[in-house]
């Protein structure tokens, strides 16, 4: 081929990719959806955005198509990195495009993974600041949250995860109205993910058994994210009396599904009663019953831990290590990685 030819050729493919995005930014102008934002991790991108509506999304990078399995309002998609070009975001709803964005990729924001963290009537203070504690560790920006907070579905999707403390669950469901509570339960089941510790498994539960006293609907467990019971105290471990001013906690030790023994800490959590479609990720060792689980609600994902998994108790630096570890890949699961 001659030096003219290749010349030609060479422009002609310079002219098809300015009318190429010429085209896609004239059909799609430069706009970023609600609660949009990307984590860089490594060679991938996590982005998420919100909808008004339950829809389909899909990004389009450099003609390779990435589209969610199901319809929901909080998207979240792992796609490859880049930072050249743009990122098309399109949703459809009943099969047909119901709107599109476009981001110039060289002008992403790397933005912080973000947790919020309930803060108000009913939590424990020193439960609620660790948990803030190891979240930041892990790459999470947290927010303490009040129950005013939980008011507005839409505000929720701004967060990667929302975290319910210990303290007490009875308290929780005194401090949130069933309008506030029932946009927790939304959140989750359009895509949002939910992790509840201690008294926040318990409030997550659809009946809580305590002292052998069962307590659901009638009472005021209505969250309903878990269909299975939640148990305790587990006197085995610790007894406790919601009438005393104290009750200590206890360190015990549980082990986690790949067989690694850790010692945690126990301050009046639950066990778990076996349901379908739940992963048990630790036994408590003394009485063999699920300490820690995780599962899919509708869209959403959800953990739950009898256990306090935020408090360490001291018994090693390498045990507590090893961990936090096995802890962050379910962390990252339940963010949506």
């Amino acid at each position: 081929m001659s030096r003219v030819k290749k010349i030609a050729v060479f422009v002609i493919i310079i002219i098809g990719i300015s009318i190429f995005y010429y085209l896609v930014i004239s059909s799609n102008p430069i706009s970023e959806p609600p609660n949009f934002r990307v984590t860089i991790i490594g060679d991938k991108m996590f982005v998420r955005w919100s909808s008004n509506v339950s829809t389909m999304g899909e990004i389009e990078i450099n003609g390779i198509n990435y589209t969610e399995s199901s319809t929901h309002m909080l998207h979240k998609l792992v796609v490859p990195y880049t930072n050249k070009g743009h990122m098309r975001i399109l949703e459809f709803k009943n099969g047909k495009e119901y709107t599109s964005y476009c981001v110039e990729l060289n002008k992403l924001q790397n933005t912080s993974l973000t947790a919020g963290i309930y803060a108000g009537y009913g939590a424990y203070e020193e439960s609620y600041m660790k948990l803030s504690s190891l979240l930041t560790s892990m790459g999470f920006n947290t927010q303490f949250l009040i129950p005013e907070n939980f008011t507005n579905l839409y505000d929720l999707f701004k967060f990667d995860i929302i975290v319910f403390p210990g303290g007490r669950a009875d308290h929780m469901i005194m401090a949130l109205s069933r309008e506030q509570i029932n946009n927790i339960r939304e959140y989750v089941a359009e895509g949002g993910s939910y992790m509840g510790v201690c008294a926040g498994a318990y409030f997550a539960s659809n009946y809580t058994i305590w002292n052998g006293v069962k307590y659901g609907e009638v009472s005021g467990y209505i969250l309903d994210l878990y269909y299975g019971d939640a148990v305790g105290p587990i006197k085995e471990i610790g007894n406790y009396n919601l009438n005393n001013a104290y009750n200590p906690p206890h360190p015990t030790n549980i082990t986690w599904y790949n067989g690694e023994k850790f010692n945690v800490t126990y301050w009046g959590g639950p066990y778990f009663t076996p349901v379908d479609n739940v992963k048990v990720l630790a036994m408590y060792d003394k009485v063999q019953k699920p300490a820690a689980i995780k599962f899919n609600y509708h869209s959403g994902r959800v953990i739950l831990f009898g256990f306090h998994p935020e408090l360490d108790t001291h018994y090693s630096e390498e045990n507590r290590e090893e961990f936090l570890n096995v802890l962050k890949i379910e962390i990252r699961w339940l963010a949506g990685i």
